[in-house]
């Protein structure tokens, strides 16, 4: 977030202004923290003996929750078996995709940020996972821009023709030379026609190696 703020053209005063919020944000942030660490020391101490840290985690809570069962709350309701299923995890699977998207970027030497532009139609703003900027030319005009969304499903992939429609419109009016889309699960067979001739790509997550040929062709 800083380093977004120190890049967006604003005026030293407001930028000063968003620093020093950003610098207090950060430093409740930490105390945060420190209170949660605390807390679940807290907890471990009054755990049972016999209770074994392979077999058992802690749900996930609130800090206020946290903090509640470090003082009277029953500490038995934070025990859960691992052997159980684990569920998909989403999160981890798209923050996974994304460093390596990022390494395969930086290793050829390509910029990349956060898309904190967003790409407007109508009343609506949409935002895609990675702006991947090619650092070729010195003028900014010659250089490619990329779009690059990332599509995490569980089961099945559900991309609908209408988010192609849409990104369709918004890489043309954003002027973005190509938009291409990262999953996990084989995409639909209709979705796959309709960019065929369009700048949008289809990849899977397996395909991180077709990455550089599509972006700088």
């Amino acid at each position: 977030m800083r380093t977004i703020i120190l890049e967006r053209k604003l005026s030293e005063n407001i930028q000063q202004n968003h620093i020093k919020y950003h610098k207090d944000f950060m430093k409740e942030v930490k105390e945060l923290i420190k209170k949660d660490v605390k807390n679940a020391k807290t907890i471990d101490k009054k755990l049972p003996k016999h209770t074994s840290e392979r077999k058992i985690r802690y749900i996930n809570l609130f800090p206020s929750e946290l903090n509640s069962y470090s003082k009277d709350g029953n500490h038995n309701q934070l025990l859960i078996d691992r052997d159980r299923i684990p569920r998909f995890d989403y999160l981890d699977l798209e923050a996974t995709l994304l460093i390596h998207i990022k390494k395969i970027l930086y290793e050829n030497n390509w910029g990349f940020d956060e898309d904190f532009i967003g790409s407007t139609l109508g009343n609506k703003v949409y935002y895609s996972d990675i702006i991947a900027h090619e650092k070729k030319y010195e003028s900014e005009d010659k250089n490619k821009s990329i779009q690059i969304t990332l599509k995490v499903f569980s089961k099945k992939n559900t991309l609908q023709l209408s988010t192609l429609e849409r990104i369709l419109k918004t890489t043309e009016k954003g002027g973005w030379d190509k938009h291409i889309i990262f999953s996990n699960l084989p995409f639909p067979e209709k979705c796959i026609e309709f960019v065929k001739r369009t700048n949008i790509y289809l990849l899977l997550d397996t395909e991180l190696d077709k990455l550089m040929d599509i972006i700088s062709n």
